[in-house]
């Protein structure tokens, strides 16, 4: 799908993890558990491309695992399950990165205003004090959207508990 990948070769599973991955997402991977490249579990063998696919399914195979610890599935029920179970975590993490995020600008926020209101801003250096009052209400904004972020995030961690 050259339209949406840029590109003759790559499918669109490869351009979604390529792009989760410059996203810095958490990366789920499965497989489905299947007995190698049986035509049972793979594209038509008669199909011109077929060992050209079968190759880069391999490849694209060895890239994940190298990178990520995929789990394996048997049926859509035993994928379900696994996504289930491992999103909680998922969850968690992003909470806590939002939390991270959230101390480190309020930290920041509460230092510009302690220069702020602690020193006389000389009138040569206005330029100075206009720019750290931007960046106070960048900071503040940065909280407002994060703390929002962390509602919603808690929010969907304890819908999932009940």
């Amino acid at each position: 799908m050259p339209e949406f990948t840029s590109s003759e070769s790559a499918s669109i599973t490869l351009w979604e993890y390529q792009r989760a991955i410059s996203a810095q997402k958490s990366i789920l991977a499965y497989f489905k558990q299947s007995e190698g490249c049986s035509p049972e579990y793979s594209d038509n063998p008669m199909d011109e491309n077929y060992n050209l696919k079968v190759k880069r399914l391999k490849g694209f195979k060895e890239l994940v695992s190298k990178r990520h610890n995929p789990s394996y599935f048997i049926d859509e029920a035993d994928l379900a399950d696994k996504i289930q179970r491992a999103l909680i975590a998922v969850y968690r993490d992003g909470v806590k990165k939002l939390l991270t995020t959230n101390n480190s600008l309020r930290n920041e926020s509460e230092g510009l205003k302690a220069k702020l209101t602690g020193h006389q801003v000389p009138q040569t250096n206005a330029t100075s004090h206009s720019s750290a009052k931007n960046r106070l209400l960048q900071l503040d904004e940065g909280l407002n959207v994060n703390k929002l972020s962390q509602k919603n995030a808690l929010s969907d961690l304890f819908k999932d508990k009940k």
